[in-house]
């Protein structure tokens, strides 16, 4: 965003309305690059009533709107009048999603996911977008005691395995964590979709609007897998994670997923698992015992090519 009025009007309304960290000029700084992200915003008088952050790029000869890197929701996040009606609550959401959506730049193809509590996709259905439903787990905080009710039996066994071979430490550093993060990517034959640089932009903006934590599993001191975690004033979210592939057994991964319950739960912070469509993983995360949760992805092609290319696929 290089227009500073705009920035500041934008940062203005983030500092006051509180939306999740994916939303905040540091964290789009830091993804994005600074001037390289915009937003769209509603405006009321002097007061920003609704905002859109997004990332438009170049993607070989189209231009992309979209999610940036590491950025598992954005979309709009809007500043709702308190103890309004739900019909009044409806009209005011179409009446701004529309408004944010007009401001769109043109693109060839423009993708989005929404924030879980952002469920009302039909004005971008209106304006000719496809809905995707998509699903992530939340656990809300409870007692130590409640949450490991809630847990299956084989992750409480495993848990209690690595308890007596793993030392978690909470103040591991981004070196150790992007190696053990690069090694499940290699595991699965996979090249790491993104760079350590850009891990470590994310961590040095840790502080002001979010924060950033690594937990790394140790084993006679050797770090054999680590959890990213960022969290703002709405939930402790999980970000990366990694595993060397000799330690999988260990029970390594789910002790640390069991931390970062715990942790969320100190704070009085629902833990979001950012979900995932995989069948393994999202297998994995519902054995902790969340709630699944819906979340819409928004899409529209505007490209003829592009339309073409979806058809026949």
């Amino acid at each position: 965003m290089q227009d500073n009025i705009k920035r500041e009007s934008y940062i203005r309304f983030c500092r006051e309305n509180t939306p999740p960290a994916f939303f905040h000029a540091e964290w789009l700084d830091a993804v994005c690059g600074k001037g390289h992200w915009d937003a769209a915003l509603v405006l009321s008088g002097a007061e920003t009533r609704a905002v859109m952050p997004y990332l438009l790029r170049k993607q070989g000869p189209f231009t992309v709107l979209g999610m940036p890197p590491l950025t598992p929701y954005l979309g709009p996040w809007l500043l709702y009048p308190e103890e309004q009606k739900s019909s009044s609550r409806f009209s005011l959401e179409t009446r701004l999603y529309e408004e944010l959506i007009s401001q769109l730049p043109g693109a060839h193809k423009i993708n989005m996911q929404l924030y879980h509590t952002m469920r009302n996709g039909l004005p971008f259905y209106w304006a000719g977008y496809n809905l995707q439903q998509r699903y992530t787990f939340l656990i809300k905080p409870d007692t130590q005691e409640a949450l490991w009710e809630k847990l299956d039996g084989s992750i409480r066994r495993q848990i209690r395995k690595a308890e007596k071979q793993i030392d978690i430490s909470a103040a591991g550093n981004v070196e150790d964590f992007f190696k053990l993060n690069r090694a499940t990517f290699q595991r699965k034959q996979k090249a790491v979709p993104y760079n350590i640089d850009l891990v470590r932009r994310i961590d040095k903006a840790s502080g002001q609007s979010f924060e950033c934590s690594i937990l790394l599993g140790r084993k006679e001191d050797k770090a054999v897998s680590g959890i990213f975690l960022v969290e703002d004033q709405h939930e402790v979210y999980y970000l990366m994670g990694g595993t060397l592939p000799r330690y999988l057994q260990t029970g390594v991964a789910s002790l640390l997923m069991w931390r970062s319950i715990l942790y969320a739960a100190e704070k009085k912070k629902t833990f979001n698992f950012e979900g995932s469509m995989y069948p393994s993983i999202a297998n994995f995360f519902k054995s902790f015992g969340g709630d699944l949760t819906a979340y819409l992805k928004v899409q529209k092609v505007n490209s003829p090519f592009l339309k073409f290319i979806r058809t026949i696929k």
